[in-house]
């Protein structure tokens, strides 16, 4: 996806993301992927806090998959 392990170590020390951990390792399916991909773009682009990003990626987080499908927009 894109992303570099250095920024998905940030994302989850900064409590952005919370992957599943087995083993003493992280786990990251494509949806958890690509919240990280968004979660990076809007911090580079609109320079968001990381208490933010947080607070949006656990909205999208617990957003079903069809859910995702249907929604058009996420306030």
């Amino acid at each position: 996806m894109g992303v570099a392990p250095k920024d998905l170590q940030n994302l989850v020390q900064f409590k952005v993301l919370r992957p599943a951990r087995r083993d003493n390792s992280y786990w990251f399916d494509y949806r958890l992927l690509l919240e990280a991909k968004i979660a990076l773009y809007l911090k580079e682009s609109l320079g968001t806090s990381t208490e933010m990003l947080a607070r949006f990626t656990r909205a999208l987080s617990n957003l079903k998959d069809e859910e995702m499908t249907r929604t058009r927009y996420l306030l």
